[in-house]
């Protein structure tokens, strides 16, 4: 799960009121922590995961995520996590396959030796193979 997100993941349940409410709060809590640090890397990144994850708000949490690539002085490590995670919420969330693949593609070629990049061949390959079943005739 080195991209934050498994293809072969069941769905989640559908999210209860109240555990919409409570994301909704936190979300709150991180947009107030970022308005004193916008450089606050915690808040930035569990802002981008409520956005994506818990709140249907996909284009948000990417937004938040592109913000937290253009911080300085970040390792790379959480760089090429945050471009998984932008990669998997363009394919499950976004239903957006070519904008993800063009993430996997960019992780893949600025952190060619981390494990997201790895993750990253890893589902370009399964992209490929889905594409090829979608497209032979009879399928």
């Amino acid at each position: 799960r080195a991209l934050g997100d498994s293809s072969e993941a069941v769905p989640a349940p559908a999210e209860s009121e109240m555990d919409r409410h409570k994301a909704v709060q936190a979300a709150n809590e991180c947009v107030q922590l970022l308005k004193h640090d916008p450089n606050n890397v915690h808040a930035r990144e569990k802002l981008a995961r409520l956005f994506a994850e818990r709140l249907d708000q996909p284009d948000l949490g990417i937004e938040q995520a592109n913000l937290l690539l253009d911080l300085p002085d970040q390792p790379d490590t959480r760089r090429a996590e945050w471009l998984g995670l932008m990669a998997a919420w363009h394919i499950r969330y976004r239903h957006d396959a070519p904008a993800g693949r063009a993430v996997l593609e960019r992780l893949i070629r600025e952190y060619p030796q981390s494990p997201q990049a790895f993750a990253a061949q890893r589902r370009l390959q399964l992209l490929d193979a889905a594409a090829r079943r979608l497209g032979k005739p009879g399928n």
